[in-house]
């Protein structure tokens, strides 16, 4: 699933579709039945619908597709290690225009993905440009880099990182999510951006991506301050399938996501 696509809003069952699609406009939208329109279903949104609300532009960049790990379950169209690094200057000059020409005199949402997009020597400046601009940043991270780095750029920017564990330490992500609440719980600041693990789960892994679960949520501070939850893939040639999972596997990553 892209990031694109995790933003829309979407119904939770299919009952809930079909009341979407009926508009009974018969019935008020606060009682229980089809729903006068979209607007009303906004408990089966997603969870940056309120984030949408508060900031209609916005922009998701895949700012370089290349990445320092090599899963085997990520196409190489999306994330690989050859794909060229943006410079200071392509970057910069970018996202200047996108405030200039997109949304001028307006906040923007931006969300920066990759490829690893922490590989960019600049990237803590880009965001603290942005944010000094008061935008709201998001970045997606494999939290592969030292956790004083993301000490820094959780003030600046909402941190998701996603754990995939053919490359990632159990231990450094441990280490990286303490850093992070250690910022939020000191600075102002870092505070109010959200946090957050996802634990991408390839078949055969839970055991262990379970294991990492635990550590996380047994670190002090978490629960206000970050959020833990796992993840299932989908097949890197078809993106609308997922990866096939043992039954009870796929029960458990459910339960945890």
């Amino acid at each position: 699933m892209s990031g694109s696509d995790m933003r829309l809003r979407k119904a939770k069952t299919e009952t809930l579709q079909r009341e979407l699609e009926q508009r009974d406009t018969s019935s008020p939208p606060e009682v229980t039945g089809p729903l006068k329109s979209p607007d009303d279903a906004q408990f089966v949104s997603s969870i940056h619908f309120q984030e949408t609300q508060r900031f209609p532009k916005s922009v998701t960049w895949d700012i370089s597709k290349r990445c320092n790990f090599k899963c085997t379950y990520c196409n190489p169209r999306i994330s690989n290690q050859t794909d060229p690094l943006r410079t200071r200057d392509e970057v910069f000059s970018a996202a200047f225009k996108i405030m200039r020409d997109f949304a001028p005199s307006q906040r923007i949402s931006w969300i920066f993905t990759g490829g690893e997009p922490t590989l960019h020597p600049f990237y803590l400046e880009l965001c603290e440009m942005l944010f000094g601009k008061q935008h709201v940043v998001h970045t997606q991270t494999n939290g592969s880099r030292l956790p004083s780095y993301y000490a820094e750029l959780i003030r600046w920017s909402c941190v998701g990182i996603s754990v995939h564990l053919e490359f990632a330490s159990p231990e450094k992500i441990a280490e990286v999510t303490r850093a992070i609440i250690k910022m939020k719980l000191s600075d102002p600041q870092a505070s109010r951006h959200w946090f957050g693990v996802r634990i991408m789960v390839a078949p055969g892994m839970f055991e262990k991506a379970h294991a990492l679960y635990k550590t996380l949520m047994a670190i002090p501070d978490i629960g206000p301050h970050g959020t833990v939850y796992m993840s299932a893939l989908y097949d890197k040639d078809e993106y609308d399938q997922m990866m096939t999972y043992d039954p009870d596997e796929f029960r458990a990553i459910l339960a945890l996501s």
